[in-house]
Parts: C-alpha cells; sequence; structure tokens
C-alpha cells in the first residue's frame, strides 16, 4: 500500500497510482481505450527474465543511474574539510540503498551499483526486453496520434520479476509491484513512469518508488529516455531509514537528496537524524541542512528549512548547467 509520502510525491509529478485516492480521468472515460494508435489497450504481460548479474558496473550504464550527476554536482570547487566530509557522507548512506561502491580513489562516483530501480531502467534503456519495448512504442504512437494510453503491468495482473542467476540457479529476485506509462493529451500533455518494488522479509530495502515525467516532443520508443522531473524513494530497515531524492531537469534545474532515520547517524562529523543536500547546478553550489531530534512538521526540520548549515561552491556539471 502507497504511504501518504509516496502520494504526495506522486502527486507532486501529476501522477495517479492505486491506493492514493482519486482516478485518471482520461481512462476513467475510456480515453485511449481500443484507439487508433494501437490494436493493444494496455499491453503489458508477464515479464519473467533472468540474469547474471544485478550489478550494473558498464560505464556507459552507469552514466544513466539515479545519483549519477548528483555525486558529480556535490563535488566542491576547492577541497576542504567540511565540503569533503558532506561528499563522504553522502555517497556512504546512498550506497546503503543503491548498492553503490567505488573501487576507484581516484573517481568521484560509483563505480558499480546494485538496487531494483536502476535495473528496471537499465533494462528498459537497453532495450532488452520485448514487453517493454512494446509498451514503449505503444506510447509512442499514441502521442503521434494524440491518443491517452497507459501501459500497466498491475491493471492487467501481470507480473515483473527479475531473477538474478550467475550459474543458472537463482541467488536473488526483484519483484516489481508495478510498471506503468501513461500519456494523458487531454491533462497534462505529459508521460508519466512509475516503478514499485516491494521487497521481502530478508531484504534491507522495504521498497522503492520512482516516478519520472517526460516531454512527449522528445520521447524515444527505443534507448533511455531523460525525464524532465524524477522522483525516488526508498525505505528500508522496516521503514525506519529513508532515502528521498528529487531531480529537476528543466526548469530549476537542481538535485535535492535527503536521508532520514529513526535513530542518529553521523553526517559530516555531526550526529543527526536528517540530511539534505541541495545541488543548484547553474549557481555551482551545494547547500546543506541537518536536524536532529525535531518532529518532521516543525519548521527546524531539514526537509524543510530554509537556514541552512553550509553552502560551498561546487565544481561545474556540463550536462546540468
Amino acid at each position: 500500500m502507497p504511504t501518504l509520502k509516496t502520494c504526495l510525491i506522486l502527486s507532486t509529478l501529476g501522477i495517479a497510482l492505486t491506493g492514493c485516492g482519486g482516478g485518471d480521468s482520461d481512462f476513467a472515460s475510456g480515453g485511449g481505450k481500443g484507439g487508433s494508435c494501437s490494436n493493444a489497450f494496455n499491453p503489458a504481460s508477464n515479464v519473467i527474465i533472468s540474469l547474471s548479474s544485478f550489478e550494473l558496473s558498464d560505464p556507459a550504464d552507469l552514466e544513466h543511474t539515479l545519483f549519477r550527476d548528483f555525486i558529480r554536482g556535490i563535488q566542491p570547487a576547492v577541497s576542504d574539510p567540511t565540503s569533503t566530509a558532506v561528499v563522504d557522507s553522502v555517497m556512504i548512506e546512498t550506497a546503503r540503498f543503491n548498492g553503490g561502491e567505488n573501487t576507484d580513489s581516484n573517481q568521484n562516483n560509483f563505480t558499480s551499483v546494485r538496487n531494483p530501480a536502476d535495473l528496471i531502467n537499465n533494462q528498459i534503456g537497453t532495450n532488452e526486453i520485448d514487453n517493454f519495448n512494446q509498451g514503449r512504442r505503444y506510447i509512442s504512437d499514441c502521442i503521434d496520434a494524440s491518443t491517452a494510453a497507459e501501459y500497466s503491468n498491475s491493471a492487467n495482473g501481470v507480473g515483473i520479476r527479475f531473477d538474478e542467476a550467475p550459474a543458472g540457479t537463482p541467488v536473488d529476485r526483484y519483484n516489481y509491484a508495478l510498471l506503468r506509462w501513461v500519456y494523458a493529451p487531454q491533462g497534462s500533455n505529459k508521460i508519466q513512469k512509475v516503478v514499485q518494488y516491494v521487497g521481502t522479509a530478508d531484504d534491507f530495502l522495504d521498497g522503492i518508488i520512482l516516478a519520472e515525467q517526460y516531454d512527449p516532443t522528445n520521447f524515444s520508443s527505443v534507448g533511455f529516455n531523460t525525464p524532465d522531473r524524477a522522483s525516488v524513494s526508498f525505505t528500508g530497515g522496516n521503514d525506519t531509514e529513508r532515502l528521498g531524492f528529487d531531480q529537476d531537469l528543466i526548469s530549476d534545474k537542481q538535485d535535492s537528496w535527503t536521508r532520514s532515520s529513526d535513530t542518529p547517524f553521523t553526517f559530516a562529523g555531526a550526529s543527526v537524524d536528517c540530511a539534505r543536500v541541495v545541488v543548484d547546478y547553474p549557481m555551482a553550489t551545494a547547500t546543506v541542512y541537518t536536524s536532529v531530534g525535531v518532529d518532521q512538521k516543525a519548521e527546524g526540520y531539514c526537509g524543510t528549512k530554509t537556514a541552512s548549515d553550509n553552502t560551498y561552491s561546487t565544481a561545474p556539471v556540463a550536462s546540468r548547467q
């Protein structure tokens, strides 16, 4: 069941998810069903695949992972102990959720990642799965026809499962409760994508919600699509550990990273239970907010407070200027 926080994240991007209340007026009114853009409405079918590894380490694949720009964006223009400690803490805390590793001390980013969100995005972007390809072609055709469209495994009652089987026998498994693309030309005139992963009792990760928004004029049925906006929420440790990440690639051109916990953790040498770092790419700055023992609704909570703990100049990220 989606949490209130998840529903707020999705509503920010204009995305409706079952359990959040409301509905999709384009589809409730029959828009897109049996439309001229395709013979099939909602072509989602069962997807069960076996992979030798869930780890992504190829440089070309890493370029499209969720935190790639952000880790580059927090690198200080001039190294100093305070900003270096922020970078180190962000790397450590992010790695708990995205399975990131850095095996090259000279490289200021992850050299591999392992998590359900980056993996399914990789499988979509590299055109490895026929049904995902069919879904994106369907959405693309409906964009050309200005007709509402939806691809949703949940709506069709079908599953998505990735098995990690390096020697033929599964050693790990990712189950996705939802992969949904929606195009609503009479509403937002955007493509919305939502991915929901649900962990097992043995996992640290309880779940992931990834929501992305795309401009239809730039949406491609093949390869990687760069979203206009993205939001991801990781929960772990029986919902006691959380990591949120929001990207705006068009208007504000900034990323916001928020780590919170029910128990204090160390961030940049201080004991906190909430830390937020905001990168402004055009201004080439990173602003840090922290709090400890502050209620989430209170003014001093790191997720919402306006008085920063630290701001420092960052190295430019050309693709986000």
